[in-house]
């Protein structure tokens, strides 16, 4: 079970999935942090990009060439408005292992074919749902796609990993562990976590789900529960 450190990056700042931050930390000092812990696995997401609302892909660049320099066979992902080749390929270019897509994969078929054509197996296709229901990332009103139909056609696209997120609500405080396993039971494809998925137990429950790889851990979660790092430390397979 691999934990991937996420940095989500907003305005230049480093910010968590839900709530507060628990400090004010910026993007550079919490990835030294990470290399100080010996940490090979990271995700930076770029909010603003994923929103419309700017970028910080010169920032987050920056973060992807200290991380590789510092970790040596590092695993990086990268998400957040990426609509274009051209943009996968410049993450890619500067040390990226994966690309995360989301939004691009419903709206755009034409640029989905693109992707897929040129980074089969460079690309994460996101998932996000809410108490089972798909909907589609940055939005509040779901699709008429269901959870089922929009694992299909990720599979049926030949992208060969994916990322459910596990979009929290009034009262929801454990993850959808079943819409995990229906994802995983359909797809038959390394599946990845993020979103309710924010303790060291529910590390261990995902771990017993066949098919789940890994989860996407706040970087402050990661830094502080030594426990956590032995799944950030790993070896880049």
């Amino acid at each position: 079970m691999k934990v991937f450190p996420t940095l989500q990056i907003e305005n230049g700042l480093t910010v968590p999935f839900f709530g507060e931050a628990p400090t004010e930390t910026a993007p550079m000092e919490m990835v030294e942090q990470l290399l100080d812990l010996g940490c090979t696995h990271v995700t930076f997401i770029d909010r603003d990009a994923a929103s419309g609302r700017g970028n910080n892909r010169d920032l987050i660049l920056k973060l992807t060439q200290r991380f590789v320099r510092g970790a040596g066979k590092a695993c990086i992902q990268v998400g957040g408005g990426i609509r274009s080749s051209d943009q996968a390929q410049m993450y890619l270019d500067h040390g990226v292992t994966w690309i995360l897509v989301n939004a691009i994969i419903q709206r755009s078929p034409l640029m989905t074919e693109q992707l897929v054509a040129r980074f089969q197996t460079r690309l994460t296709a996101t998932l996000a749902a809410y108490r089972g229901q798909f909907q589609e990332p940055g939005r509040n009103t779901n699709l008429e796609t269901t959870l089922e139909q929009a694992a299909q056609y990720i599979k049926d696209l030949g992208i060969r990993r994916a990322l459910y997120i596990d979009l929290p609500g009034p009262g929801v405080i454990e993850p959808d562990w079943q819409s995990a396993r229906r994802i995983t039971e359909i797809t038959r494809i390394p599946l990845l976590m993020s979103g309710t998925v924010a303790t060291e137990e529910h590390v261990r429950q995902a771990s017993a789900i066949p098919g789940v790889h890994g989860v996407l851990l706040d970087a402050w979660t990661v830094t502080g529960n030594p426990r956590l790092l032995p799944h950030s430390t790993e070896p880049c397979a």
